[in-house]
């Protein structure tokens, strides 16, 4: 890992009061670097895609920044090694993709199968640790609509059994 900085964009509440977490990591360690990561047995499966096996080192830290106090702040080192094996790959992006057009991810999308996402699934190095995730999806406008609509329907329904009971 090069850098890495990302900021929550909600708090998080911890013993009754609430915190904005900070994550850096790589460069932006002023003491250390992070590890290398690797990519291993990446394997060509059929013409859409494959599988591959990751190692991920993690060594990174936490601040956490109190929301109404920023004088309370404190920081703690979180080190860890994520391990997957078999994790599906694809050369076509999924449906509702959220890389950036400026950032392109060029043509490996990993947790996908075909078009279709799937479940990731990684270890730590110890076994006591099982980190299942799916990739994040911007939501299609057919199926914003199928919600509005149905929500729209519920608020009449309401306004139809209101008014007969009047």
């Amino acid at each position: 890992m090069v850098a890495l900085s990302l900021q929550s964009e909600r708090p998080l509440t911890i013993s009754g009061t609430d915190f904005f977490l900070r994550v850096l990591g790589g460069d932006f360690l002023i003491t250390r670097s992070s590890p290398d990561g690797s990519i291993t047995n990446l394997t060509h499966n059929d013409p859409v895609g494959g599988t591959f096996d990751s190692i991920l080192p993690i060594d990174v830290d936490l601040i956490f920044t109190a929301v109404n106090n920023p004088a309370n702040t404190f920081t703690q080192r979180f080190i860890d090694t994520l391990v997957g094996n078999g994790i599906p790959w694809s050369h076509t992006a999924p449906v509702g993709d959220p890389h950036n057009a400026l950032f392109p991810a060029g043509n490996f999308f990993p947790c996908v199968t075909g078009a279709a996402r799937s479940l990731c699934i990684e270890r730590d190095l110890s076994g006591n640790e099982i980190h299942i995730f799916t990739p994040s999806v911007i939501p299609e406008p057919p199926a914003l609509l199928l919600l509005g609509f149905g929500l729209i329907a519920l608020a009449a329904l309401a306004r139809k059994t209101v008014c007969k009971k009047m």
